[in-house]
């Protein structure tokens, strides 16, 4: 008996001792590590499964497999107000009426690459758009606390 326990002891020290050490290094936009003295658990929003290659120093993953996610509803945010802008498309203007919101809201107007092309107020709840291109455009509505109220998007023509 003596003999097995220090055998099967041996055998672990020595695979202990030769056990390849990889510390993964994951680059994403999710996910979440924990450690306690027990462990280390780390995960990514979409990771299902990734065979690593790699020594102590670098490691090689397949790259991450996204699934397939369906939609059954979203739920929209519902609030007591509601903001209108028109006409749609338009040619030079965009009147700005807000029905059941009182207080003071700024714009942001953005092009189609999301590039901010005007931040500010509008001139009696006008924005004029004569001095920009042809294209769709994303009209932002913000609270005096830069929050975001609504979007809307305004296609531009000649």
């Amino acid at each position: 008996m003596k003999f097995y326990f220090i055998l099967f002891s041996t055998v672990l020290l020595y695979n202990k001792s030769n056990a390849q050490q990889i510390t993964p290094q994951i680059i994403n936009c999710a996910g979440q590590s924990f450690s306690t003295t027990a462990g280390k658990l780390a995960y990514s929003i979409g990771e299902i499964a990734i065979t690593k290659v790699g020594n102590s120093n670098n490691s090689i993953s397949q790259g991450f497999f996204q699934p397939k996610i369906t939609a059954n509803s979203i739920k929209e945010n519902e609030s007591s107000f509601k903001f209108t802008a028109y006409p749609n498309p338009t040619y030079n203007n965009i009147k700005i009426e807000s029905q059941g919101y009182n207080d003071t809201y700024s714009v942001k107007l953005l092009d189609c690459t999301g590039r901010e092309i005007y931040s500010g107020n509008t001139q009696n709840n006008t924005l004029t758009l004569e001095n920009y291109q042809n294209g769709i455009y994303h009209l932002l509505i913000l609270n005096d606390k830069k929050q975001l109220l609504e979007r809307k998007t305004i296609t531009k023509l000649n």
